[in-house]
């Protein structure tokens, strides 16, 4: 072979080499990439990325400022927007180590290229209760967004912002819009969030304060929805016509809702009738009446799937502030007004045609009002239970009129139970004759039970009949 052969062989060998390395390269560095801009929290790591006499950092007692020192030109963004295009979920935290004031955001926005920032971004996180931040949001969306969730809105110009963000994201599934407690109520909020929900066509997921009729009718009918909550429904109109035994959502398994009547949880159920739910829970308002209350069950029971619902749970929302929930105790001390709000066991009854429930929590303004007869007729007409909540309410007004031998129900009936909550009352423990103990059921499943603010009288006896019942009892424990 001569020198001039083996020369070409080499060289070709060299290049081949090099187009092997340039590849393996890129192979390597484009999932590295991926992976590290994945998830991103603050906006520095892009803006880092730029010439260094572009920006300058003002360093503040509480925090960073970010000072423009020149005009940002088209060439300034090539090398940060490789790095953009990496970017999938994006989740706004709050921070006092990087700038993260309004004035920064509005900066930002004027010096970003055309187009989006992150244009294939599938998930944005914007939390902020800094009404002058929230509307940044926009700078951080893209077309293939499919998870969007900001809160919280709390003026007009922020509600503005919803009629266009479909046009700006056709592809969301996940939506999670809150808006604060000075919006709710206002007809605008409700108008310009029920807008926004009326254009979704693939939604998923759906969590929003309220929604009108029509746009209430329209996520029932959005095949693909799984999840649902509504933390501030008000009463809607009724449905006239309602065809019996067709299911209007066929993939919902959940919904969360929080109403300001009680005729609203009706009537949002009637709008998914007979639709595949199998996790429902309803909270109403503090004032509502056991009357009213007996409205919620049954209608739960008349448009509740009972063959698919396994989880229910209706009660009152928990008080975030210790002071608060005593003071709506006081409002409700005088017997009259505990007589309005006591939840007698009868009222339960509608609900007994759940037969498939595993988890089940109720609970009254001022408690449940069950006897031992009562108990039983819960215990029976849930055979599948593994949870079951009825402990009423955190400040009881009323003292407990199941006895000990209620156990008995949950422990001959309730074979998979493996956590009660009930009040009560263990002053007089029962005694067993010969002829109870052949029958004393012993169920096995049981770990925890709590009986809330229950009288109890020799705490040894009531032990030693209590361990007789559930001999795999693990955790006791009273107290609101």
């Amino acid at each position: 072979m001569s020198r001039e052969t083996i020369y070409i062989v080499w060289r070709d060998l060299y290049m081949l080499s090099e187009i092997i390395n340039v590849q393996t390269e890129r192979h390597i560095q484009e999932p590295a990439l991926d992976l590290l801009w994945n998830s991103q929290y603050s906006v520095m790591n892009v803006l880092n990325c730029m010439p260094g006499d572009i920006w300058e950092m003002l360093d503040d007692a509480d925090s960073e400022e970010v000072r423009l020192k020149r005009p940002v030109l088209p060439s300034d963004w090539e090398r940060p927007l490789i790095y953009t295009h990496c970017v999938r979920h994006f989740k706004y935290e709050p921070s006092d180590r990087h700038p993260d004031t309004a004035a920064f955001y509005e900066m930002l926005r004027m010096c970003l290229p055309p187009g989006p920032l992150f244009p294939n971004i599938k998930s944005l996180l914007w939390e902020t209760s800094d009404a002058a931040t929230l509307p940044h949001f926009r700078a951080f969306i893209g077309p293939r967004v499919t998870s969007l969730a900001v809160s919280t809105l709390q003026s007009a110009s922020h509600l503005s912002l919803l009629p266009s963000l479909v046009t700006e994201c056709p592809l969301l599934r996940d939506v999670s819009i809150l808006t604060s407690k000075g919006l709710l109520g206002r007809c605008e909020a409700a108008e310009a969030v029920s807008f926004l929900v009326k254009q979704l066509t693939h939604l998923e997921s759906l969590e929003v304060p309220c929604l009108d009729a029509a746009a209430l009718e329209h996520v029932a009918k959005c095949p693909a929805l799984e999840d649902l909550y509504l933390t501030d429904q008000t009463p809607l109109p009724l449905v006239e016509h309602l065809e019996v035994g067709s299911p209007t959502c066929r993939d919902i398994t959940q919904i969360n809702l929080t109403v300001t009547d009680v005729r609203a949880a009706t009537e949002v159920l009637i709008r998914f009738h007979a639709s595949p739910i199998s996790n429902l829970h309803i909270q109403y308002p503090r004032t509502t009446s056991a009357a009213a209350l007996q409205e919620i069950y049954k209608g739960v029971a008349a448009h509740g799937n009972h063959a698919s619902l396994t989880c229910l749970s209706i009660a009152v929302p928990h008080a975030k502030h210790p002071d608060a929930a005593a003071a709506d105790a006081e409002q409700i001390a005088d017997a009259e007004q505990i007589a309005l709000y006591t939840v007698p066991g009868t009222h339960l009854s509608p609900l007994f045609a759940f037969t498939k429930l595993t988890y089940l929590a109720l609970a009254g303004v001022v408690g449940l009002d069950l006897e031992d007869a009562a108990a039983a007729d819960i215990a029976r007409a849930r055979p599948s239970i593994t949870s079951l909540d009825l402990a009423g309410s955190a400040f009881p007004h009323i003292p407990p009129r199941t006895t000990l031998r209620a156990l008995l129900a949950f422990a001959r009936f309730c074979p998979r139970l493996w956590r009660l909550c009930l009040p009560i009352d263990a002053r007089t423990v029962p005694e067993w004759s010969q002829t109870d103990a052949e029958v004393r059921p012993a169920q096995r499943y049981l770990e925890s039970l709590h009986v809330g603010e229950s009288p109890v009288g020799t705490p040894l006896d009531v032990a030693a009949y209590v361990s007789g019942i559930f001999p795999k009892l693990e955790w006791v424990s009273a107290g609101r």
